[in-house]
């Protein structure tokens, strides 16, 4: 045991001067991006979904850290206590939000609320903002809207956009098994793949449009789902969007994250809880049980032959030129996202006067979910080239348009899109690289006591 005990100790001991060696050489890089979490990632409490690790590997990580390193202005910095600064700063961020949810929920309204929850930018945008007969109404940023059968709990994961790493809101999403899909990517990465490209194409009319300001833009979010696009511009832009999102367990998850950041984050958000198509109409809408993007209107659309689908819900689907104003043409909308699972026809069609405020256009184009629909991605695609938008990308499901012809990027511009995704894909590659070398080192350290408990016994 007494040989057991030296090699370990001479393992640690070179272990350690070679991770203070290269320290000392990346002292300034590697703690700027520890102190702005581009490494060392935040957790949660006991039983909180985190996107990197669980409690007992952050304390490996923590205590195989625990040396002090000189800065070029001579302190030193204890990775230890900056891990635990930035737990107790993720927990608190979770416990905001647990706390922010339970208070919106099933509240009491108050005289207040109108002035509470007014957002004086969206005044005399609409026409209407209510079911005649109360059945739906524009969301007041201050309630969870609550399903009738009163849905589910939260799972909570912190949302990481693509380009401003530094903020790490929380987003109520589905556990992983009820959503492999959108949740899921959210649980893991802290991302969906659909959303960071919304980022690059509003950017990119701004650089065309210098002369427009950019928190007097309106994205239009055509089928929300729970948020994560509506997330992705909150927390990149400062833009101001108007959504639609009818299945109210969607609406539960959605409205949950909303009313967990800051009022003047929800104060950019107009949410109409209803569908976009050709109402107004009452229509059932149908929701896969593994995949809740997979939400239909009307009728069930599986996946898979076998995918599984929850019992159906009533929503209401409006018409969206009868949202908005007869007056309303001075607001502009550089960019739209659109996915509806095969409805694109039909709220197209509904939006005839407002598709000429819109300039881009992002939206799903899938032959399953269309065809069924009764329509077809040709059908779409005739849509979109007869409301004046030039088709500028087909790729994976996904049609992109432009009204008047692609942007041509300036070269600054360009270089800084080019710049954004090179430092992205560098912090990933450092990250990756950092877990592989953590993982051989444990190998090797269980293999040489292995092997030095067989010689010794």
């Amino acid at each position: 045991m007494a040989l057991l005990g030296l090699v370990v100790m001479t393992l640690f001991s070179l272990q350690q001067s070679s991770w203070q060696a290269k320290e000392k050489r990346k002292a300034p890089s590697h703690t700027s991006q520890l102190a702005s979490g581009q490494i060392m990632k935040e957790g949660g409490a006991p039983g909180v979904t985190r996107n990197i690790a669980t409690e007992a590997a952050l304390k490996a990580r923590a205590q195989h850290q625990r040396r002090y390193v000189q800065t070029p202005r001579g302190s030193a910095v204890n990775y230890t206590a900056m891990a635990a600064a930035r737990l107790a700063q993720a927990e608190s961020f979770r416990k905001a939000a647990v706390d922010a949810v339970a208070a919106a929920t099933n509240r009491v309204p108050t005289p207040q609320d109108a002035t509470d929850g007014a957002s004086p930018f969206f005044d005399n945008l609409f026409a209407k903002t209510q079911h005649p007969e109360g059945k739906w109404k524009l969301w007041n940023r201050l309630d969870v809207l609550v399903p009738p059968n009163g849905g589910t709990n939260c799972t909570w994961a912190t949302f990481r956009d693509a380009y401003n790493l530094n903020q790490r809101p929380y987003m109520c999403v589905y556990p992983k098994e009820d959503d492999n899909f959108v949740s899921g990517s959210i649980i893991s990465s802290g991302s969906w793949g659909e959303c960071p490209p919304l980022t690059k194409l509003f950017y990119q009319w701004m650089k065309q449009n210098p002369h427009q300001k950019e928190e007097d833009m309106i994205f239009l979010d055509v089928g929300a789902n729970i948020g994560t696009c509506v997330m992705q511009m909150l927390y990149t832009t400062k833009v101001k969007l108007i959504i639609f999102e009818p299945h109210p367990l969607n609406l539960q998850k959605l409205t949950s994250t909303l009313v967990a950041q800051p009022m003047e984050v929800r104060k950019r958000v107009a949410l109409f809880p209803v569908g976009a198509g050709q109402g107004p109409v009452e229509s059932p809408i149908y929701m896969a049980s593994n995949n809740r993007g997979n939400s239909v209107v009307g009728k069930v659309i599986k996946d898979t032959e076998s995918q599984p689908f929850e019992e159906a819900a009533t929503v209401y689907v409006e018409a969206i030129d009868d949202l908005f104003a007869a007056d309303a043409d001075a607001f502009t909308v550089p960019l739209m996202k659109m996915d509806i699972q095969g409805y694109e026809c039909f709220a197209m069609d509904g939006m005839q006067r407002v598709l000429q405020q819109i300039n881009v256009i992002k939206t799903e184009a899938t032959a399953l979910w269309l065809d069924a629909q009764g329509c077809s991605e040709q059908g779409l695609k005739d849509r979109i080239t007869n409301a004046g938008f030039s088709i500028t990308s087909i790729f994976n499901g996904e049609i992109v348009g432009h009204r008047g012809g692609a942007p041509r990027l300036t070269q600054s511009a360009g270089n800084a899109f080019k710049g954004q995704q090179a430092a992205l894909i560098k912090r990933r590659h450092e990250e990756a690289v950092l877990k592989e070398v953590r993982l051989e080192q444990e190998r090797l350290l269980r293999l040489m006591i292995k092997n030095t408990t067989a010689s010794s016994t």
